[in-house]
């Protein structure tokens, strides 16, 4: 059985997703699945909310999102109208190139989508990793971010956060540099 470390001639074609570093953001938290490094045009995240959290509104330039929503319930606003549309479990959401969209938890459990960004031309060179474009978040928003690590058990449900640890810089806080 294959362990889905690279070797020299072929890179993983299966993630495991029951153990991931997640990005805790006072909006919301991303768990890392697949790092735009490790690939050619993609890069793949879940993207978790708490109830009430919802994500300012923001296009990205160099990518289009791809979504399937897993659990919980939300609001997407979309374009500079902010047109409203309400997202649930088995949908599938294609945000565009440069288009305007913000979502909100609007349930009282989380709302968890996996979300794949697929590069249109090239990857943003001053970006070639998640982390590096997570500094670069942090410093345009002065934002801060924990570093955690996210254990999934086999429903696909966050165990007990009791058992997140911080990681990361001595304070497991602040912007990645």
């Amino acid at each position: 059985m294959k362990s889905g470390k690279a070797t020299a001639m072929h890179q993983p074609c299966v993630y495991k997703t029951n153990a991931l570093q997640g990005y805790r953001f006072h909006t919301h938290r991303n768990d890392l699945i697949i790092d735009r490094k490790d690939s050619e045009a993609v890069e793949v995240i879940f993207t978790v909310l708490e109830p009430g959290q919802k994500s300012p509104l923001h296009d990205h330039r160099d990518c289009e999102q791809l979504w399937y929503v897993i659990e919980g319930h939300g609001r997407l606003l979309i374009g500079q109208e902010r047109e409203e549309h309400l997202i649930g479990p088995g949908d599938v959401v294609l945000t565009r190139r440069n288009l305007l969209h913000a979502v909100e938890n609007t349930g009282d459990s989380i709302l968890r989508y996996l979300a794949v960004d697929v590069f249109v031309g090239n990857k943003p060179p001053d970006e070639p990793t998640w982390d590096a474009h997570v500094a670069a978040l942090c410093r345009r928003h002065g934002w801060i971010v924990s570093i955690v690590d996210v254990q999934y058990g086999q429903s696909m449900n966050a165990l007990d956060p009791a058992t997140r640890q911080t990681r990361g810089a001595e304070t497991g806080t602040g912007p990645i540099t």
